[in-house]
């Protein structure tokens, strides 16, 4: 059934029941928890996060903080939040979740794997690595116990894993991960699927900070393919394969090929986040390096100066990128011989 049309029938329902029935109904708390479900998978977050907090204190009362139902609605509801990047609080209720399923199901039930995998994301998107790799480490081995080393929720939750190893610099242990994400992504959903893609990407970074910038460039340029095919040439997934393709390439001096990469990834994130937005002056950034060792310094000028600027706006200006692009800039100052501007830039 399409999710409009469930989204529809659940409506019907909730309206119904809650005329007849009440409110807080266990029936009509059914529906409406359902039809959260329903909105959620069209991704109306927030009418979803709405409908499933009514459904969350409706359960509570009824049934108890600690009941399937209510621990169910408080997963989704976090799902809800988490994808409005509410993260600490989509953490919160993710914690519930575990904790009460854990006591109800067991540590390697289904439910509690899948509530588990959730509290690693929200604790990731939070920058805690540390914390979301213990998570992600009882999830992988809960679903290769439940399920098997390749059924995708163990391969969803392996890149995950990989994701808080590569934030910690654990590149070795991460490429490992990733490349087992990549095979059974493969058999599974084939390797033009964006899973698939999604981890080619992640193990071509891993292969990237490990300096094996040929293998990183072999699997970036799947990726780069894969996903201009299925997401088109500006979707932001898509830029960012291309902007660490261009990494790979400039890292092995082809700078022409990368310079081709960063300027689409420039042009790109211009009209998908705006001139001022991180991505896109970090793009600018390294366009303006791959002019700078083509001898083009005037080019690189341009580039340099708007990176600066930019980053100063955005992050102040003593941040490292700041100072990183008004260090380049300097430097193709310098060697267009403007020795007093460059001097005060490189001092």
């Amino acid at each position: 059934m399409k999710y409009s049309e469930a989204e529809r029938l659940f409506q019907q329902a909730v309206e119904k029941q809650e005329r007849t029935l009440g409110s807080n109904h266990e029936h009509t708390l059914s529906s409406k928890h359902w039809l959260g479900q329903a909105l959620y998978d069209q991704k109306k977050y927030i009418a979803a996060e709405g409908l499933l907090r009514l459904v969350v204190v409706g359960w509570e009362r009824a049934l108890g903080s600690n009941h399937e139902y209510t621990l169910s609605s408080k997963h989704w509801l976090g799902r809800a939040l988490h994808n409005q990047k509410k993260y600490s609080e989509a953490e919160r209720l993710f914690q519930q979740a575990v904790e009460g399923w854990e006591r109800a199901l067991g540590s390697n039930h289904e439910y509690t794997l899948k509530s588990k995998h959730w509290l690693g994301q929200a604790l990731y998107d939070q920058k805690k690595y540390i914390e979301a790799e213990q998570l992600f480490r009882q999830v992988v081995e809960g679903w290769e116990r439940a399920l098997s080393s390749n059924h995708e929720y163990t391969l969803s939750s392996k890149l995950m894993l990989g994701q808080a190893l590569y934030d910690q610099k654990k590149y070795s242990e991460a490429e490992r991960l990733f490349q087992q994400a990549v095979e059974g992504q493969e058999r599974i959903v084939g390797s033009n699927h964006e899973n698939t893609l999604s981890s080619k990407h992640w193990l071509g970074q891993a292969l990237h900070d490990q300096k094996k910038y040929s293998e990183a460039g072999e699997l970036l340029q799947q990726a780069v393919e894969g996903r201009e095919a299925t997401l088109g040439s500006n979707h932001k997934n898509t830029l960012s394969s291309k902007h660490w393709l261009g990494q790979a390439f400039y890292n092995q001096k082809k700078y022409s090929e990368a310079g081709g990469l960063f300027q689409q990834a420039v042009e790109g994130q211009e009209r998908m986040l705006g001139s001022n937005h991180e991505n896109t002056l970090n793009n600018k950034h390294w366009l303006g390096h791959t002019l700078y060792n083509q001898k083009k310094y005037d080019k690189a000028e341009r580039l340099f100066q708007e990176a600066a600027e930019g980053h100063e706006r955005t992050l102040g200006s003593n941040h490292e990128n700041t100072l990183s692009s008004k260090h380049w800039l300097g430097r193709a100052l310098h060697n267009q011989k403007m020795y007093s501007e460059a001097e005060e830039l490189l001092q």
